[in-house]
């Protein structure tokens, strides 16, 4: 089983002389071919320890969050995008690391942690999995634990279009549909030692960025 690709006992993350270029290249991509907007921006975290927490309709997601700001990110992806090498170098460059969408290895969670710990930002899907027509699926609440355990907010991106964009039954994705990246308000933890206060905290947190990318809070320009 894949645990994480590294190079030299790290994530790997192509240079920022390459990153940023490129990152300029996929928004223009995206605000051409899918009049997508970026908003919300001033609820970015600054610098430092985050999660970023898309729900997650479409391939696109990885690259239009990402893209929507500005600092380097690492990603959590899913492990069979890795079984073809050069694949897996390329993504790898660009900050992916693999887990088992099953949640049957803890190699990821102990990923996010190392990355969390050296104060760099992680893209989580607490979904799993792409929805098929853009209702949200059940969230899972490692994103909440990670966070209570290391004091890292949670950005909630709600993204919207994607399941006409690029829908999960379609192999490729449809030019003209539009989508919108709205980065939510941070999510905060609490200090929560005992057992009982770290369930409680977690339900807050999930109940919170439930209701963030289920619409709870309106996109706005």
């Amino acid at each position: 089983m894949i645990v994480a690709l590294r190079l030299n006992g790290r994530i790997n993350l192509a240079p920022p002389a390459v990153v940023e270029p490129v990152r300029k290249i996929v928004r223009a991509y995206f605000r051409v071919f899918h009049s997508t907007r970026f908003t919300g921006r001033e609820n970015l975290p600054p610098p430092g320890a985050a999660i970023f927490a898309p729900n997650h309709q479409t391939y696109y997601d990885p690259p239009l969050v990402v893209a929507g700001q500005d600092l380097p990110m690492k990603i959590m992806a899913w492990e069979a995008l890795f079984h073809v090498r050069w694949f897996a170098r390329l993504i790898s460059d660009w900050g992916a690391f693999p887990v088992d969408p099953e949640g049957r290895d803890p190699g990821g969670y102990r990923a996010c942690l190392e990355v969390l710990k050296r104060g760099e930002r992680v893209l989580i899907f607490p979904e799993g999995a792409r929805s098929y027509d853009g209702r949200l699926l059940p969230l899972r609440a490692g994103v909440a634990r990670l966070a209570i355990r290391t004091g890292a907010p949670i950005c909630p991106v709600r993204v919207t279009g994607g399941e006409a964009a690029w829908n999960r039954t379609e192999r490729f994705p449809r030019p003209w549909f539009p989508m919108q990246v709205h980065y939510c308000k941070c999510i905060r933890p609490r200090p929560a030692s005992a057992a009982e206060e770290r369930k409680a905290e977690t339900e807050r947190i999930m109940g919170e960025l439930r209701a963030a990318l289920s619409g709870g809070e309106i996109a706005r320009d």
